[in-house]
């Protein structure tokens, strides 16, 4: 999610990952992760309460900390849709002036991105100025939660081949001939895997 930036490449990711928020079969934003929320009076603080049953398909809880480490390592990285946390998209507090920096952001810089765990469930993101289609953003694939230990297990391999790729959506990647095709099966330790 932190270096993709091609339709196939959001076809397959949609697929194996959720973000704190979805699209009904309506086309229509709703809560996925994210079990609840809170929004401040001023728009500008959104806090998220995540699914207890959000799991990844190693057996690992997905937690707000998931979504702390892919927001600033898409930064880090300098992804093509980095972008999207500054004001061009989400406004997330000092976002602009660490997309700036890009990958020479230092760690302690990247602790300052309106983004924190407040607990293994908690999420809060803080705005520069309110932006009405916060919630539906939510939906794209730059906010989505990676797992920083299976991703930093697997260092430059991740993401590169099934056994190297995690799943906390409703399929899991069976397998991938790369420039051709790509199988997915049904993920059982996806909560709302009946669906």
């Amino acid at each position: 999610s932190s270096v993709i930036d091609d339709g196939m490449s959001f076809t397959a990711i949609h697929a194996i990952t959720e973000g704190l928020m979805g699209n009904n079969k309506d086309g229509k934003t709703e809560k996925a992760v994210a079990k609840d929320y809170k929004v401040s009076d001023d728009r500008k603080t959104y806090t998220f309460t995540l699914r207890d049953d959000a799991k990844w398909s190693n057996g690992d809880d997905v937690t707000a900390d998931d979504f702390v480490y892919a927001w600033k390592r898409i930064i880090k990285n300098a992804g093509n849709y980095a972008y999207m946390l500054g004001s061009e998209g989400a406004n997330v507090k000092n976002a602009d002036a660490l997309i700036e920096k890009g990958t020479q952001a230092t760690d302690k810089e990247l602790d300052t991105l309106g983004v924190k765990a407040t607990d293994k469930k908690t999420l809060v993101v803080e705005l520069e100025a309110p932006v009405p289609y916060f919630l539906d953003l939510m939906t794209f694939p730059c906010y989505y939660p990676i797992n920083q230990k299976f991703a930093e297990k697997a260092g430059k391999k991740y993401a590169t081949t099934p056994d190297n790729t995690l799943s906390n959506g409703a399929f899991v990647m069976s397998k991938w001939t790369k420039g051709k095709s790509a199988e997915f099966t049904k993920n059982d330790k996806y909560y709302n895997k009946d669906a």
